[in-house]
């Protein structure tokens, strides 16, 4: 079979902290190849490799993309606090409810204090409490970016990346604070 961890594991790149990383296609006419059933098989082919099998996706929805959702045990939607993405959400949030993957949504607030628009009121218009609150540190993230270093690895100090290795250790099974 093709898409078994044998196979697949040459596409995987390695970084140095020991994750493995399956690229998008490096140019947009290879995506253009790829198919809901290509997604479904390489998934079930690395699960059974990894205990943990993270899908970074794109902002819209399409054939594609709904398989990949539809493989998720967890859905964490990140918003950021800002009216256009609130709206952006409100929208997706519909297609998750249609698509009967709306359970499996949690919620994360990005850059938490950034603007005016409180996560209480996100959290109402969304009807889903946040699981996961991250505060803005830009100076931090964009270095991190700039850098191609995890944040939880170059600025481990900063607030963000306690919090996000706080959370990460929950979701591992340990504890939650």
């Amino acid at each position: 079979n093709d898409y078994e961890y044998a196979a697949l594991s040459s596409f995987l790149h390695k970084h140095h902290s020991g994750l493995r990383v399956l690229a998008a296609p490096a140019a947009p006419e290879y995506a253009e190849i790829v198919r809901p059933e290509h997604v479904e098989k390489v998934v079930l082919g690395l699960r059974g490799e990894f205990d943990y099998v993270i899908l970074d996706m794109p902002p819209n929805f399409s054939d594609v993309s709904i398989a990949a959702l539809e493989q998720c045990s967890e859905i964490f939607f990140v918003i950021n606090p800002d009216i256009s993405t609130l709206r952006n959400a409100q929208v997706s949030f519909k297609v998750l409810e249609t698509l009967g993957l709306i359970e499996k949504v949690f919620l994360t607030v990005n850059r938490a204090g950034l603007s005016d628009l409180k996560q209480k009121d996100i959290e109402d218009v969304l009807g889903k409490k946040a699981v996961l609150t991250l505060p803005c540190d830009y100076k931090c993230c964009a270095k991190a970016v700039n850098r191609g270093v995890p944040l939880v690895l170059s600025y481990k100090r900063s607030r963000v990346a306690s919090e996000i290795m706080r959370f990460a250790t929950f979701l591992a099974g340990g504890s939650k604070k």
